[in-house]
């Protein structure tokens, strides 16, 4: 009989045991299961950025193979006789960033900046960002005297509108915004937007008296391009605001399909420029500038420059 009864208590006892160790898997299980789930929902908010990544324009590296001097030669004659009967100056500067050479018309011709000054503007901004003295999640309250009539929809919303500071660099490059300029240059001040300039290796550019060269521009773009300045993350970001932006008229136009641009323009009373990076299977740096001209004429003449120049580097 106790024999009996302790065999009783022992199953019992083994019955005990199993269900605990049920419960402690079914705990492991439901731990793993949250940490899953918190997991998955945790990697889904970097999907968009992530998709960004896949469908924007990549950096890209030099390998400073110079190109023959006869094929440079041949374009710049060709870019002569298109731009000669034309009212006005045009400068034109093309960098192969696979091969590194550099070709173009007058690329040491001073031209007024217009809109291209927000290139550097824009550099500055993440330059300040890197060295964590803007915050570029941080909000800004719209005022009534930020507001600067022409491209961009900034100045059209009402007094109070809240922005972050990169949401506003983001309409500076995709809407050549006027009013987003004017924010972020008086928060980084005319030194530091000069500063980054220098910093840029930008010789012709001064933003105080809104003037630039092509070559100055193609500078930019080449650093921007090749890694030679901020961080990669940083760059990709500025290359995504001048993507598709609202302007696809010049540069854009003059090319097949499909073909991505990041490029700024520019236009003012007699100025008309359109400049940045075609990625073509062989990305390239081109900039088109111009001063004096009659706009309607320029708006032609860009686009028949820009197919000119793939005929010879894209296609």
């Amino acid at each position: 009989m106790i024999q009996k009864k302790t065999t009783i208590r022992d199953n019992q006892e083994d019955k005990e045991e199993e269900r605990k160790k049920r419960g402690r898997r079914a705990v492991v299980i439901l731990l793993i299961a949250t940490i899953g789930i918190a997991l998955f929902f945790h990697l889904l908010s970097f999907l968009p950025a992530t998709w960004r990544k896949f469908r924007s324009p990549v950096i890209i590296k030099s390998n400073n193979v110079e190109a023959p001097v006869e094929s440079m030669e041949s374009i710049e004659k060709d870019l002569w006789q298109l731009v000669a009967p034309a009212k006005g100056v045009y400068g034109i500067c093309i960098v192969d960033l696979g091969k590194g050479n550099t070709s173009g018309i007058n690329k040491d011709e001073i031209f007024p900046a217009a809109s291209l000054i927000k290139l550097p503007l824009i550099y500055a901004f993440y330059q300040q960002v890197e060295l964590g003295k803007i915050d570029p999640n941080e909000q800004y309250s719209l005022k009534e005297g930020d507001k600067i009539e022409g491209t961009g929809s900034v100045y059209q919303q009402p007094a109070g509108t809240i922005y972050t500071l990169r949401q506003l660099a983001a309409l500076m490059g995709k809407q050549s915004d006027n009013t987003a300029q004017n924010i972020l240059a008086k928060i980084l001040g005319e030194e530091k937007i000069q500063a980054a300039i220098v910093d840029l290796g930008m010789e012709k550019t001064s933003y105080l008296d809104w003037e630039t060269s092509p070559k100055d521009i193609a500078i930019f773009w080449q650093k921007l391009a090749t890694g030679q300045t901020l961080t990669t993350a940083h760059r990709q970001e500025i290359l995504d605001f001048l993507t598709n932006t609202i302007f696809e008229e010049q540069i854009p136009a003059g090319l097949p399909e499909g073909i991505k641009v990041a490029h700024k323009i520019g236009m003012d009373e007699g100025v008309l420029h359109d400049a940045g990076i075609v990625f073509a299977d062989q990305p390239f740096i081109l900039v088109l500038m111009s001063k004096g001209v009659d706009l309607d004429e320029a708006k032609q003449i860009l686009p028949k420059i820009t197919e000119r120049v793939w005929e010879e580097k894209g296609a």
